[in-house]
């Protein structure tokens, strides 16, 4: 009788689905080289830094770097330009910097 008793105990149990992480198109080195294409963006040497964030098989190199003026606050925008010539790939990091005083 106790065994099944205990049966149906868990047989009453309503168990919980298993829970799948959502599936995404994310790459952990992709998004490396944009961080990367991002900071390259304060500094004056972009051309040095797409060699460093790419292999040297895929020879990235700067199009163009405009920066203006966004806004009636002098707050500037920039954006850079990179290419690649084995992918065929077209990078553009936009930034703007909004100064606070």
């Amino acid at each position: 009788m106790w065994a099944l008793c205990v049966l149906l105990c868990f047989d009453l149990v309503q168990t919980q689905p298993i829970i799948t992480p959502k599936k995404t198109n994310y790459d952990d080195i992709t998004a490396r080289q944009l961080l990367n294409l991002a900071a390259s963006i304060y500094g004056d040497e972009h051309e040095k830094c797409l060699k460093r964030t790419f292999p040297a098989s895929q020879s990235y190199y700067v199009i163009s770097r405009t920066e203006v003026t966004c806004d009636g606050g002098d707050n500037t925008c920039a954006g850079l330009i990179g290419a690649g010539e084995e992918r065929k790939h077209l990078r553009f990091t936009p930034r703007r910097i909004k100064l606070l005083l």
